[in-house]
């Protein structure tokens, strides 16, 4: 994120804060994810990797293979399709 003239980072207090695990780390076959809040059933999913490529794309399941991927870093994000 590049701000100019001002910028306001932060959480939205009148949200939940959402309890995600993601194990284990690092992961080399499979990449589990655990939500108690099990809010995320209608989202998908997107693995980026450290170019800001979507390298793999999927809808949200508590298991995701991760065998094809290069070794390195990824960013995972939840796209939420409900809330």
């Amino acid at each position: 994120m590049i701000c100019f003239n001002s910028c306001t980072l932060g959480i939205d207090e009148n949200k939940m804060p959402i309890d995600l695990k993601l194990y284990p780390n690092p992961a080399a076959n499979n990449l589990n994810i655990l939500s108690e809040q099990n809010q995320f059933q209608y989202s998908e999913i997107e693995i980026i990797n450290y170019l800001g490529q979507t390298v793999l794309k999927t809808q949200y399941t508590n298991t995701i293979d991760v065998s094809k991927l290069s070794k390195g870093i990824y960013t995972l994000k939840i796209i939420a399709k409900e809330n």
